[in-house]
């Protein structure tokens, strides 16, 4: 027999707008599966009890109440209305390993692409950049040059990447939140392949100027099982013509058509 370890840890936040609110923006893995919280602010020396508002695991997101005490104390910030742009400079605020007061990195955005979070396993939207990003920094803000938010530095890799949740997932989240949904994005529940191959164009009687995927497996509970079929190919979503890779042109940039969905709220059409 032997008693139960308690382990602590702690991560970065900020405050956002939440209705009439304010309360504090961090990530799913830092709250997940805590038994007490507590906050305390930059330059700060004393710790505030609190407690969750929701947890989006899938987005690695989470809302955390603001305490009274400090509600005169701090302000929301600022969020950024579109992407960051490739070239473009992010500065990272947090408390990362190896400190206990502020620390703020800055370095470009590298890319912008629908990629794994680690936490969940979803694939989204995100941002890589050079901005180091460490253990402690996860919950913390990244801000442009302007100085409004545009995203939540969430992950680094081996290759001195850091990686970004941009505001836009953000929004979704506290959406979902306020409006007592559950905190999700949709997922079409199929399986595709990429129609590179034009034989397999041709077999599929696709004109010389079609493009799309193949649809190759329906997942049983599938909301589209009565839409779509095995067999059938995918030619445009919202009115974008899918590439023979997948992908649709958002904005003058090439996406994976399956970021579509994550614009979209459960129960919504597309």
């Amino acid at each position: 027999w032997s008693a139960p370890i308690i382990n602590s840890g702690s991560g970065s936040g900020f405050v956002v707008r939440y209705g009439d609110k304010l309360c504090i923006a961090t990530n799913a893995h830092v709250v997940s599966g805590a038994v007490e919280v507590s906050v305390r602010q930059a330059f700060g020396k004393k710790n505030y009890q609190t407690k969750l508002i929701s947890v989006g695991h899938q987005c690695d997101c989470a809302l955390v109440e603001l305490p009274e005490a400090l509600q005169d104390k701090v302000t929301a910030v600022d969020m950024s209305p579109g992407w960051l742009n490739v070239g473009e400079r992010v500065y990272v605020m947090g408390f990362p390993q190896l400190g206990e007061e502020i620390c703020i990195t800055d370095g470009v955005v590298a890319r912008r692409e629908v990629d794994e979070y680690s936490h969940s396993g979803w694939y989204g939207l995100q941002y890589g950049g050079s901005a180091a990003i460490n253990p402690g920094n996860s919950g913390g803000g990244a801000f442009n040059s302007s100085g409004q938010l545009v995203g939540i530095p969430f992950q680094g890799a081996d290759n001195s990447q850091g990686f970004i949740i941009p505001v836009e997932v953000l929004q979704h989240f506290i959406e979902d939140s306020k409006a007592e949904r559950p905190a999700a994005f949709p997922d079409l529940g199929l399986t595709w392949q990429p129609m590179i191959n034009k034989y397999l164009r041709r077999y599929k009687n696709m004109a010389k100027k079609q493009s799309g995927v193949l649809v190759t497996k329906m997942a049983p509970l599938s909301t589209t099982k009565d839409l779509l079929k095995v067999g059938d190919v995918i030619l445009a979503v919202e009115g974008l013509v899918v590439s023979n890779e997948g992908r649709v042109s958002v904005s003058g940039t090439w996406m994976d058509f399956e970021y579509l969905l994550t614009q979209k709220y459960l129960g919504q059409s597309i």
